[in-house]
């Protein structure tokens, strides 16, 4: 266990970290994308970056392990939060302290870890870089050296929260419970609210610096049928994949936000019509070359889009950019209908005007 003097130095960074506007805040591709070089480069199944909160991990982002808290405790963090090193542990069951773990007799029943502290600019852990695999393993020099180099990677992108205009207002004025309410909890993004205020704000800003503003609405394709043949929980893993296709896809200043059961909206603040359907483009080819995995089989996802966009000028309100976001999309299924599998995956997009 860590000791009380480790717990009670913590205290004053966690309050100033809360300041800092890092704890439920959405998915980031910034963070995403260090969690899939890190799988890649160190060939491990599951990678994640975590926050400390309290006597809890909270995980800003992972790949291959589906879980967004913990407590300490339950966790294979404790050394490595108390420890200036990197810590690697080649064989959990080798190893006394992880050997009757729950996360290495049951659950996932992983086999090896390596993780290194997340450090502030006062040296305190604030947070961890972490790499599981379920078979033993060691780690080449190389190895620790591209964790070495990701670790200092993600504590640059930690310390610095970098949520774009709405968005870092939204977080800023909210303490940690509203924050939390306004977060969608199976997929990590926004919700519905949230997406509401964050639209609002959005066009505010677009008339205040005479810039466009575009949404682009998300339906996945036979999402029902996913949920009759295969189950709810793999229509939950379904949405997660999405989200984070989603989230890979955008501009860092773009909101994602998920507004119903198989229905997301990205808002794209100072873009213009040929960048939005860009956007659209490779965030439907990315969900595509993205496939669900379950025991019955690959699931192949598929989503249609409806963007609109509000030109600079124009006076259109929220509910105006969404409904006629929402009538391209209409559109889009109707012009491709039953054309989004192998031979034609990425049809499925219409623009539509705005009034």
């Amino acid at each position: 266990m860590l000791d009380s003097n480790f717990a009670s130095t913590q205290t004053l960074r966690l309050t100033q970290l809360h300041s800092h506007d890092i704890f439920y805040t959405p998915l980031e591709a910034r963070f995403d994308r260090l969690t899939r070089l890190a799988r890649a480069s160190l060939r491990t199944p599951v990678a994640a970056i975590t926050v400390r909160d309290g006597q809890r991990l909270w995980f800003k982002s992972i790949v291959g392990w589906n879980v967004r808290e913990l407590s300490i405790a339950d966790s294979l963090s404790e050394r490595t939060l108390a420890s200036t090193e990197a810590v690697i542990i080649e064989d959990t069951q080798l190893d006394s302290t992880t050997a009757k773990h729950p996360l290495v007799v049951g659950g996932p029943k992983f086999r090896f870890y390596a993780g290194q502290a997340l450090l502030d600019h006062r040296g305190d852990a604030v947070g961890a870089f972490e790499v599981f695999d379920l078979r033993p393993r060691a780690l080449l020099e190389q190895d620790l050296q591209n964790l070495h180099d990701l670790v200092q990677l993600a504590r640059k992108e930690l310390l610095t929260t970098d949520l774009h205009d709405a968005q870092v207002q939204l977080v800023k004025k909210l303490d940690l419970a509203r924050r939390e309410a306004l977060m969608d909890s199976l997929t990590a993004v926004w919700n519905r609210r949230a997406a509401d205020e964050l639209l609002q704000k959005a066009i505010e800003s677009a008339d205040e610096h005479k810039l466009a503003v575009a949404v682009c609405v998300i339906d996945i394709n036979q999402f029902k049928a996913i949920n009759d043949s295969y189950g709810h929980p793999a229509g939950d893993r379904a949405l997660q994949k999405v989200a984070q296709s989603l989230v890979s896809s955008v501009r860092d200043g773009d909101a994602v936000c998920r507004t119903g059961g198989d229905e997301f909206l990205i808002i794209m603040p100072q873009v213009s019509a040929g960048e939005a359907d860009t956007i659209a483009d490779r965030l439907r080819r990315t969900v595509h070359h993205t496939p669900l995995r379950t025991r019955g089989g690959a699931i192949q996802l598929t989503v249609t889009t409806g963007i609109a966009v509000r030109r600079p000028g124009e006076r259109s309100t929220a509910e105006d950019l969404v409904q006629a976001a929402d009538r391209a999309l209409y559109q889009a299924k109707q012009s491709v209908a039953g054309l989004n599998g192998p031979t034609e995956p990425f049809p499925a997009r219409a623009r539509a005007q705005t009034k």
